[in-house]
């Protein structure tokens, strides 16, 4: 759709259409001030070429000389302009604009294929279903500069990351999470698809190097403020060995894998059980030979 051309017709006189002009490439050239009063252009191909400092042209506009510079005429059927001021309201399909907000009638915005809302503190802040997986409904939420992952189907929050981009995640699995290289997080207990390869050779030992105790952390806006009792990594190394407590590389934190302490427990815990059974068993015979010697005398 043309908008009215009368107030430029006014401006310039009478219009003389001398064709169609290419605003991408410049075909015929046009140079800004340089003109016949009057002459006009509609454009073929949409392009940014500068004429008296405009340089959004879209197939169908004008651009007409007024004896001193070219001037822009909307036409065409797609609006084609750089900033679009909202005084009260402006409804483009299921679309309302106004001054403070963008609703639709249908309920969601979409942006970049997300569904949410936008506002002037997030930017963009999704509200609603960002995705459904298995069933569960999952947001992506803006929190007082925390970026959260939240289960929209449990209403829990499951993972956020703060303003150091440390990210922090709800129990997972009580400790079997393990990251590979590429970042992924897995948990593989499956005997199917390991290899068994020995096991330590003396837990008990690498029980006893252990040094648990009660812990804060240092940066309780990202890691909480409660007061835990656990391990610590460097520790887990020394006392386990690289397999339970990997060096880090780069500077990144350390971390260990919990199974590995669960399984030196397990172990250790096993031959205290042997030795118990062992001496119990010696006792027994101490004592069923002692009461023959009482007996013979």
């Amino acid at each position: 759709m043309l908008k009215t051309v009368s107030s430029t017709t006014n401006a310039i006189g009478a219009l003389n259409y001398k064709g169609t002009w290419n605003a991408s490439t410049n075909t015929p050239t046009l140079a800004s001030g340089v003109g016949t009063k009057g002459d006009y252009y509609v454009v073929s191909v949409a392009g940014t070429t500068s004429l008296d400092g405009i340089a959004n042209w879209g197939v169908g506009d004008w651009a007409t000389f007024n004896g001193s510079v070219w001037q822009r005429v909307e036409g065409g059927a797609d609006l084609n302009g750089v900033n679009l001021t909202v005084t009260t309201q402006a409804d483009i399909g299921n679309t309302r604009i106004t001054s403070g907000a963008i609703t639709t009638s249908t309920g969601a915005l979409t942006v970049n294929g997300n569904s949410g809302v936008v506002d002037s503190s997030s930017k963009i802040r999704t509200t609603s279903v960002l995705a459904v997986l298995s069933g569960r409904e999952w947001q992506f939420k803006v929190s007082g500069g925390v970026y959260q992952l939240v289960d929209g189907s449990a209403g829990a929050n499951r993972a956020e990351c703060g303003l150091t981009g440390l990210w922090r995640f709800n129990a997972y699995g009580a400790g079997t999470a393990t990251f590979d290289a590429n970042g992924n997080i897995s948990s593989v207990s499956d005997e199917r698809l390991k290899i068994k390869d020995g096991a330590p050779a003396d837990p008990i030992r690498m029980v006893m190097a252990l040094e648990p105790g009660y812990y804060t952390w240092k940066y309780p806006e990202q890691m909480g403020e409660q007061r835990e009792l656990g391990h610590y990594a460097q520790n887990v190394h020394s006392a386990i060995g690289e397999e339970a407590a990997p060096t880090p590389q780069e500077d990144k934190p350390w971390g260990y894998y919990d199974r590995s302490v669960v399984a030196v427990h397990t172990l250790a815990l096993q031959n205290h059980e042997r030795r118990i059974k062992e001496l119990e068993s010696l006792v027994a015979d101490m004592s069923a030979r002692l009461t023959a010697l009482e007996s013979t005398n």
